[in-house]
């Protein structure tokens, strides 16, 4: 509700405009999936690591154990095509799972999914992002169940499987 800096504040002021017309504004949370891969340095960490892997890459985390809301396309993609459907809102809502997961439980579901013998590196935060980092991010869904929304989304390991076994070929990580 009250962002800290000016890319937030922008973000908020675009939500308030369009949820003043009867719109609804959605608060992505960390956003994997096919097709992703023209993204760039801007892809899903998910996409990122399995990258990382092919190429033979040590995969870097922060010791703190950070913990991001990491959500699936195809459950977005439910979400998106439920407000179509039921177009009877117009809030700000998170778009999320509502569940934290730590950065090595996605390496460790994405090493068990390719079949990959990868490793973690432990890194310190680096010091000029240290105090700004934010450690823990989980969507609040209760917004979005209240106005009923009811399906299942998918846990990380099940959206890790489904992303690498039918949209990428393990064999090419091996």
């Amino acid at each position: 509700l009250y962002p800290s800096n000016l890319y937030g504040w922008s973000k908020y002021v675009a939500e308030q405009y369009v949820v003043s017309k009867g719109g609804v504004a959605l608060r992505y949370f960390n956003v994997y999936g096919p097709k992703e891969a023209h993204k760039g340095a801007m892809s899903s960490v998910a996409y990122q690591m399995l990258e990382k892997y092919k190429k033979g890459e040590e995969i870097k985390i922060f010791p703190l154990h950070p913990k991001r809301d990491f959500v699936y396309v195809k459950d977005v993609c439910d979400i998106l095509y439920w407000f179509i459907t039921n177009r009877k809102h117009s809030d700000i809502y998170n778009l999320g799972t509502g569940v934290a997961e730590t950065f090595e439980n996605l390496a460790l579901r994405t090493i068990e999914h390719t079949g990959i013998s990868g490793e973690i590196k432990y890194i310190d935060t680096p010091l000029d992002i240290r105090d700004k980092y934010q450690y823990y991010t989980c969507a609040n869904m209760s917004k979005l169940r209240n106005i009923g929304y009811t399906n299942k989304f998918h846990s990380l390991n099940e959206g890790i499987k489904d992303y690498i076994t039918q949209y990428l070929n393990p064999q090419q990580y091996l």
